[in-house]
Order: structure tokens, then sequence, then C-alpha cells
């Protein structure tokens, strides 16, 4: 007997098919027209019909909310066209959080932003397939890095380079990373003579990390599973986002969006 594998979520067909979103996406690629306003969406029927608009017009489409818990709401509403099989990116442009007397900000919303930042600004990958950004009205009013300033918000950390792990300890925590004996979660690092292992924040996309060191020289780069805390793939380098909050709001570093 043949079990025939039905698809998930098939309305979503019929959405993405509609006449009323076929109006919308050559309204949106007409040049004619300066502004659209479509009304009657609301809830989780408005995230959909972003990521509809985005998938029929191959285009990047920004919606934004309220709050910062409504983009993590549309996000994981947007998430239902990848479940059906639709090549949709979806990425959250946060806003950054400062805790009262702290002078870092949020690693995995800073990792966010950056990496965003970095694909927008990348001519080779910019619309290169269709995508929706859900941001906070909060997050559109910060400032973003321009793009030349995006390397010195980070670490670039090679084989053979020569910094000691006091010194590369002193840059993690100054830049947000929190100090553990072992590292368990997203943000956080850990030494142990000449071993430093770090657990890139979550919006970095990045697996943990571990430097074996020679002296002050780093001997080797490789990659942790987080489950057994075993060595992996080596590398030859690996970049660590992080940076302090008079770099986010330095008038030559950053620009209005």
């Amino acid at each position: 007997m043949t079990v025939t594998k039905q698809p998930t979520h098939p309305w979503l067909a019929d959405l993405l098919d509609s006449s009323q979103v076929k109006i919308i996406t050559r309204q949106l690629a007409s040049a004619k027209v300066k502004r659209f306003v479509a009304h009657g969406s609301q809830g989780s029927s408005a995230a959909l019909l972003c990521g509809a608009v985005a998938l029929q017009g191959h285009r990047h489409i920004l919606m934004v909310v309220g709050h910062l818990d409504d983009a993590d709401n549309a996000v994981e509403d947007l998430e239902l066209w990848q479940q059906a099989g639709h090549d949709l990116q979806v990425r959250r442009f946060g806003a950054l959080e400062v805790l009262p007397g702290e002078s870092s900000v949020s690693l995995e919303l800073l990792a966010e932003r950056l990496s965003l930042v970095h694909e927008m600004s990348d001519s080779a990958s910019n619309y290169a397939k269709p995508m929706v950004i859900v941001a906070p009205v909060q997050a559109l009013m910060q400032s973003v890095p321009i793009p030349s300033a995006i390397p010195d918000m980070a670490l670039t950390l090679k084989v053979g380079q020569e910094l000691s792990p006091g010194n590369l300890a002193t840059w993690l925590t100054d830049a947000g990373y929190q100090r553990v004996e072992g590292i368990e979660q997203p943000g956080e690092f850990a030494v142990r003579g000449g071993i430093v292992d770090i657990y890139p924040p979550m919006g970095a996309n990045q697996d943990p990390v571990r430097l074996d060191y020679f002296g002050d020289d780093i001997d080797s780069i490789s990659m942790v599973d987080p489950d057994t805390m075993g060595s992996g793939k080596r590398l030859e380098n690996v970049q660590l986002i992080g940076a302090k909050l008079e770099q986010l709001q330095s008038d030559n570093a950053t620009t209005a969006l």
C-alpha cells in the first residue's frame, strides 16, 4: 500500500495563489505606485500575508510591529511557510536593550542585528531569496553600524595569533560574555589553563568553539559539541561578535535607518 504524504498547511497554497496577494504584489512592483494600503489583515494573518507577498514577488518585506513580543509571535507565524516547504527567509530585527548599570547590550540581540546589517550590505547575497524582516518600532528608531564599522564590533581569532588567554577573557567580559566554570549556554566562556571555550550568542548562528593555547599563541581552534564537550572539526579562524555601549552610540560608527 502506498501512503501519500499530505502537504503541511495546504491552505497556505491557497493564500499564495489568491487574487488579493497577486494584486498587492503587482501594485508593489509598479514604479507608478508610491503608496499602497491593504485593509482587513490583523493578528497572524498580517504575518502570513507578508510571507505570501514576499514569496509571490520574490522580494524583501519589512514588517513593523509594536513590541518585541509581537515580533517573536510574527516570526513563529512566518515559519509556517518554511514548514510548508517554501523557501522563505525570516529574520527578526530586535531592539537593543541595556540593563541599568550595564555597559554592554544583549549579546543575542546585538549578534542578530549585526548579522542582518552585514547580510543586507552584501550586494552578492542581498535580495537573493524572498525574505520577511520583522522589526518592532523601537528597533527601527535605533541607529545601526555603518558597514565599515562592523569589523570593529567583532574579534577575529586565527590559528597562530598571539593573544593571551587573559587578554581574550578581558575582551569577552567587556563585550558582554559571561565567565563560567563550564559553558552551557550561548554568551558564556570558560578558561581552564591553556584552553578557552566560547559559546557565541544565539543570534550569531555559531557553534561553540575551543581555543588551545601554546603560551600566548593560539595553537588550534576547533568546534565543540555542547553535549559531550568534545572537540570536533578544526577551524582556521573564528569571528566573535561583541561591542560596548559607546561603540553602538558613536556618531562616527553608526547611522540612522
